[in-house]
């Protein structure tokens, strides 16, 4: 009887997966260029995207990233830092160069990064 369970199951997995209409695959997550620092109102790379042109400080007031980052991922030539305010204070956490991050509620207080190269 077992067995038998078994083998229906896998006829309906294949069934199912067979008769499944075909879909554009997604877009890959975090696609970001080499040499930035890319951010995202979404996670894993989705929503509004902003890349960091070049090393230095970078605000996020009156644009739609402030308090509202989901996702950053840092291909870029320095340590990205994270700050609360837009004047570069309170510090909230900071993404290596190779790390790609899911902000979460963090995300809701970034106002300022800094990437030091």
């Amino acid at each position: 009887m077992k067995k038998a369970i078994v083998a229906l199951s896998a006829v309906a997995v294949a069934t199912l997966t067979w008769t499944t209409p075909a879909s554009a695959a997604p877009p890959p997550a975090f696609d970001c260029p080499a040499n930035y620092s890319c951010y995202w109102t979404g996670a894993s790379g989705a929503g509004s995207q902003w890349n960091a042109p070049s090393c230095g400080g970078w605000t996020f007031s009156g644009t739609v990233w402030n308090n509202n980052l989901g996702s950053i991922q840092n291909r870029g030539n320095g340590t990205v830092h994270l700050y609360d305010t837009t004047n570069y204070t309170g510090y909230l956490a900071s993404i290596a160069i190779g790390g790609a991050v899911n902000l979460g509620s963090l995300g809701d207080r970034v106002g300022s990064i800094r990437i030091n190269c």
